[in-house]
């Protein structure tokens, strides 16, 4: 780049001449050292007079190809379509015109850079219901996965990688759980990809569960998990990947009821040494809690039976959600509002729910019901239950209060009355957000809508293809 600068800036001092222009034919060749982008806009800039005399429009067309093979991440693209309508400026105004509105349009409704999620987790999460359910032909549910898994493969080259570069492991891991010979296709599929970062972990661990849930033979288990490819930091420590995905395996064969017990004991031995020899190694953050706080309690169970010491620690901190003690229980709450007559006492219902020092957590599908049911009762509507929603950024967000990862069970008890459809449905079109549609997809699942469910996920699928490619 600082070779194209020098010469731009040599021809910049020169008079514009045919010879001139026979020399910038002869350096901006490919098999030069000369990068054709860098040239001209340094020429541009320098001497928009010699600029406008020596460059013409076929300069330019390898710029203009290279968008539409473009592989890096989108917000360089967009980069480049400004820039080549800055170039194109002086000698085709229709065609700057064109890019720069390109520019615009892509960059406006794009994936986003830095931990969007829409793809990585969202989409993915939906896929998890198209293969719970017996809806689709075993031929659909693949034809289905392989966008998704083209989808997070192009969202892990196009983005920063947080957040997305896991994407397609979680693909693998989904259709594990259900089609192993599939699942193993799109890890070999993503073995010959080189362009995305790859980890060896990820794809193995969730075909060996599948393999585990079906009962493959013991030894066909642990010549798989020769393929874990161990890893070391700066300082020449393991990296903990391979001994938490190892673990996990070895928890997973001390658990299954399909193996002997002597078995599931000796598979209870590896996990324990295995465990000793991360402690011994010195490998950092292995096992925290998390990553593994379930797994720790199931493997301290096994501790117990096998009668061994637990030789893992839990973290001092504990999770707040866990350590609150609920001061009116969902039952309490729940006869609460059945006794309530009057707008203030529904009123009141709310505001104790909002409220997060009372630790209200409302799991249960008939919870949300009494509550939507009763509100309807007293005022003829339900805007208090969607002034409650859009209070908790829901159905964009899951995650803004205790309660939010249970609203689809409120959603799908607000749709499946007649009364309250409709008012659901007005605040739904106009507060669904940006990852709203997988709540969506969940409420409609609860309600075994089956056309609903897919022809949302279809959707949503056609919409990340537009923001992705």
């Amino acid at each position: 780049m600082q070779i194209s600068a020098l010469w731009a800036n040599i021809f910049a001092i020169n008079k514009a001449d045919q010879s001139l222009e026979k020399l910038k034919n002869i350096l901006v060749k490919k098999d030069n050292s000369i990068s054709p982008y860098s040239f001209f806009k340094e020429l541009q800039e320098s001497s928009p007079t010699v600029f406008n005399k020596i460059v013409r429009r076929n300069d330019l067309f390898d710029i203009e190809e290279s968008l539409s093979n473009w592989k890096r991440e989108y917000s360089s693209y967009v980069d480049k379509c400004f820039e080549l309508s800055i170039l194109l400026s002086s000698i085709n105004s229709a065609e700057a015109k064109y890019y720069l509105e390109k520019g615009v349009t892509e960059g406006i409704l794009r994936h986003g850079w830095h931990k969007d999620i829409i793809v990585s987790y969202y989409l993915i999460e939906g896929l998890e219901i198209i293969w719970n359910r017996n809806w689709l032909t075993i031929v659909d549910k693949r034809n289905i996965t392989e966008q998704v898994f083209n989808l997070a493969i192009k969202v892990s080259m196009i983005t920063d990688g947080d957040e997305t570069w896991r994407s397609p492991y979680r693909v693998i891991k989904v259709v594990s759980q259900h089609d192993l010979s599939f699942a193993e296709n799109l890890r070999q599929e993503l073995e010959r990809n080189h362009e995305i970062r790859k980890s060896n972990s990820l794809a193995i661990t969730p075909i060996l569960i599948g393999k585990i849930d079906h009962g493959y033979l013991i030894y066909d288990i642990k010549e798989e998990m020769k393929k874990y490819r161990i890893e070391y930091d700066y300082e020449g420590v393991p990296r903990r990947e391979i001994f938490e995905e190892k673990f996990i395996i070895y928890l997973k064969l001390a658990e299954s009821e399909l193996y002997s017990e002597s078995d599931r004991k000796l598979a209870f031995d590896e996990a324990y040494e295995l465990i000793n020899d991360s402690q011994r190694m010195g490998v950092k953050y292995a096992f925290k809690d998390e990553d593994l706080k379930e797994e720790k309690q199931r493997y301290e169970k096994l501790c117990a039976k096998y009668d061994k010491t637990f030789n893992l620690k839990y973290s001092t901190t504990q999770d707040y959600k866990e350590r609150r003690t609920p001061v009116i229980s969902e039952q309490e709450f729940v006869n609460e509002v059945k006794k309530s007559i009057s707008k203030n006492a529904i009123f009141g219902k709310y505001r104790k729910l909002k409220n997060y020092k009372n630790g209200i957590i409302l799991k249960e599908y008939d919870s949300w019901k009494v509550l939507i049911d009763k509100t309807y009762e007293v005022y003829e509507n339900i805007s208090l239950f969607t002034d409650y929603l859009e209070s908790c950024y829901y159905p964009d967000s899951d995650f803004m209060t205790a309660n939010s990862s249970y609203l689809y069970k409120a959603l799908a008890a607000a749709l499946d009355n007649i009364n309250t459809r409709q008012e659901i449905l007005s605040y739904l079109y106009e507060n669904s957000g940006h990852g709203g549609f997988i709540n969506i997809m969940k409420a409609f699942e609860l309600l075994e809508d089956k056309n609903t469910c897919l022809s949302i996920y279809k959707r949503a699928i056609k919409f990340c293809e537009l923001i992705v490619y």
